[in-house]
């Protein structure tokens, strides 16, 4: 059975949308979303997203103006069961789920999970453990060996679940945007993100984004408020025509080839307060430094595993 969303009250009443397992479903009224529903002038311009797992359906909100109910209880994130019915605005959505005796087989007994679906293997404490690879286990060595704090720089736009997983983040974070428009833009913009070398979250920033260009990592040993002030001095650009455009300094692929492009002065004033940036290579068994006495330095991660 595929597990389905359906409209049963509001503008788009009687349309459905099938979840895929492993994909996020976003539920809004901008080209963003990846369900569009304009016609519904209290949705949010991103509401509420949807995550089929296999195993689980869950919702969360996306900070939306006047929230979510679900089976109307207002809650901010839940796992859904077959039936349930999310209220967004003036919409009201059902999710049909496969039920156990649905997926059992003639016999009446489940089969197994897939391998894709099995969760994650936890530690004692319930934290998910780090797959034991060079890469994986160079990359923390060398980040945690850092001497001044770290800190995550994230582009929102990259994958929603950047976004859906700093909503779930214990950490210190906020978007480099300001004002009504940065509030507007913030699911796809970017985030500075407190690191501390124990953090659960550095750990899955790792484990799941390292070679997706989530971003990058940087140390630095300024305040976090004073970290976030200097990058955002860097969010716009001016080219040679005039035309000013923002500037995705934060994506990997883009500060890697900028920075051996500046000159010595420009470089330095680039840095200000950071004491290095760490970015992915063109492999992902290596990773790039640029600090103020490299431009870069090259770090094979298998040489700190």
């Amino acid at each position: 059975m595929q597990p389905t969303l359906i409209v049963i009250d509001g503008p788009a009443a009687g349309k459905r949308w099938p979840l895929d397992v492993g994909k996020i479903v976003t539920i809004g009224r901008v080209d963003q979303a990846t369900i569009i529903i304009r016609d519904d002038p209290l949705l949010s311009n991103l509401h509420f997203a949807l995550e089929w797992d296999g195993p689980n359906c869950r919702v969360r909100d996306l900070n939306s103006k006047f929230g979510i109910t679900v089976n109307n209880v207002k809650v901010d994130a839940a796992v859904l069961h077959d039936g349930d019915r999310v209220k967004a605005g003036r919409s009201e959505f059902m999710v049909t789920l496969p039920t156990e005796q649905a997926e059992a087989g003639a016999d009446g007994i489940m089969p197994p999970p897939s391998v894709a679906n099995a969760p994650s293997p936890t530690t004692a404490a319930g934290e998910i453990e780090i797959a034991n690879d060079a890469k994986t286990v160079g990359l923390l060595n060398f980040l945690r060996s850092q001497p001044a704090p770290l800190f995550a720089l994230l582009d929102g736009a990259r994958d929603m679940a950047i976004y859906l997983r700093l909503m779930e983040c214990k950490e210190q974070y906020q978007t480099l945007y300001e004002g009504p428009q940065g509030e507007a833009l913030a699911p796809n913009g970017p985030y500075l993100v407190s690191l501390p070398k124990d953090s659960p979250f550095l750990e899955m920033l790792v484990r799941d984004g390292w070679g997706k260009s989530w971003g990058v990592f940087l140390t630095s040993p300024a305040p976090f408020a004073e970290l976030r002030r200097h990058l955002r001095k860097f969010l716009e650009a001016k080219l040679p025509s005039g035309k000013v455009v923002l500037f995705r300094f934060y994506d990997p692929r883009v500060l890697r080839v900028f920075l051996p492009t500046c000159t010595d002065e420009d470089y330095v004033k680039f840095l200000g307060p950071t004491a290095n940036f760490v970015s992915e290579g063109d492999e992902k068994q290596m990773a790039l430094s640029f600090s103020k006495r490299n431009r870069p330095s090259r770090v094979p991660l298998a040489a700190w595993a």
